[in-house]
């Protein structure tokens, strides 16, 4: 089965030998170039930092809540890969401390947009399902979210950034798309924060 640092070939082994098709396949991965950190694009995600396991997480690395949300804000992500329910990305990038411990007991029903924190993983529910993982929020837009996440999956050159979103300012929850550059990142108005590059 397909997972994370794991390479699926699927061959005929009447048509092909698989010691020779290990090392060929050895030869060619040796020769990639290894990516030099650099992003083309952000995809901006906006949250409402809501959610019920909130206060928990930020106890859990000793921060405010505030202060949480503030570094949290600034940590860079990228899709690592797509698993568990259709559409739900693996965002990959946290460090050590930011990584939560799931549930004991999984929830039975997480609704769609519920951001959470799982181990060393990051992500947004694009539908209601059951979830182990620790929820800090979320957002607006699962099934646009979920699409854009989807088609960056593989792609180093696209960073994800998660934007702390002001329901109280009235405006409604948009994912967003754009050249990274230098300076702003195309934070939602209003945002003193943003998840990524």
């Amino acid at each position: 089965m397909p997972a994370l640092n794991v390479l699926t070939v699927l061959f005929d082994s009447l048509q092909v030998d698989p010691v020779e098709l290990e090392a060929g396949l050895r030869t060619q991965l040796s020769l990639l170039d290894e990516e030099d950190g650099t992003t083309g694009r952000e995809v901006i995600i906006p949250v409402v930092f809501n959610g019920q396991d909130l206060g928990w997480c930020a106890a859990h690395v000793e921060l405010s809540t505030p202060a949480f949300i503030e570094a949290l804000c600034n940590l860079p992500l990228e899709v690592a890969f797509l698993g568990f329910t259709p559409g739900f990305a693996f965002l990959t990038g946290l460090p050590p401390t930011f990584q939560m411990p799931r549930l004991t007991t999984p929830r039975e029903r997480v609704p769609a947009g519920s951001v959470a924190l799982g181990g060393p993983w990051a992500g947004v529910y694009p539908r209601e399902t059951p979830g182990g993982w620790r929820l800090i929020g979320h957002t607006d837009a699962p099934c646009l979210i979920s699409a854009v996440l989807s088609l960056c999956c593989g792609s180093p050159e696209t960073a994800c950034a998660f934007s702390r979103w002001f329901r109280d300012r009235g405006a409604s929850a948009r994912a967003a798309e754009h050249p990274s550059g230098h300076g702003s990142a195309g934070a939602c108005p209003g945002s003193p924060c943003r998840w990524g590059r």
